[in-house]
């Protein structure tokens, strides 16, 4: 019976079988991406209802201004005054994104790619003038190293993870082993 079970089992799918699977997966994955990023955007009323809530209050101060004083003079500096109050209020009530709040993982990672990047790219010009085969499994074994960082600080900064961080700014250097 065992023998009869084995030969009525599936043959796995080819490779070109599972390429093909794979990329109707990335189209997929890539459809459902676009269709999220356009019920994030709000529509244009809601962008109207934003813009009349953040001006209109202001607008309103400057024409009482102005009926109280009859001095244009005064209108303009209370629409001046009115506006720099409401756009602080708006810039204090929207969220900061993560990468602009340090002590996040999203900012370590943004401070910590630029020195990473220079590093690597510091190796790799070094890594052209050695014939040496030690010398160049060393720098190989190294920046490898090194883009593993990259690549993960990379993931980290483009995921604007709000997540505390390690409490510094850096990388961890190769020890050579």
């Amino acid at each position: 019976m065992p023998a009869d079970d084995a030969t009525d089992a599936a043959p796995p799918p080819s490779k070109e079988e599972l390429i093909a699977r794979l990329e109707a997966l990335k189209g997929r994955t890539e459809e459902l991406l676009e269709r999220s990023r356009a019920h994030a955007r709000p529509s244009p009323v809601a962008i109207a209802l934003r813009v009349s809530l953040l001006f209109g209050p202001p607008i309103l101060v400057a024409i009482g201004v102005y009926l109280a004083t009859r001095s244009v003079l005064f209108a303009i500096l209370a629409l001046v005054g009115a506006l720099i109050a409401a756009i602080a209020i708006a810039l204090k009530l929207s969220p900061t994104p993560a990468h602009l709040q340090p002590g996040t993982r999203s900012w370590e990672a943004q401070m910590t790619l630029p020195a990473l990047r220079a590093v690597i790219n510091s190796r790799l010009a070094e890594r052209r003038g050695v014939t040496d085969p030690t010398t160049r499994g060393r720098l190989d074994r190294e920046i490898a190293f090194l883009s593993a960082q990259r690549d993960e600080l990379e993931r980290v900064a483009a995921s604007n993870d709000s997540s505390p961080g390690a409490g510094y700014v850096g990388f961890k250097p190769y020890d050579g082993a």
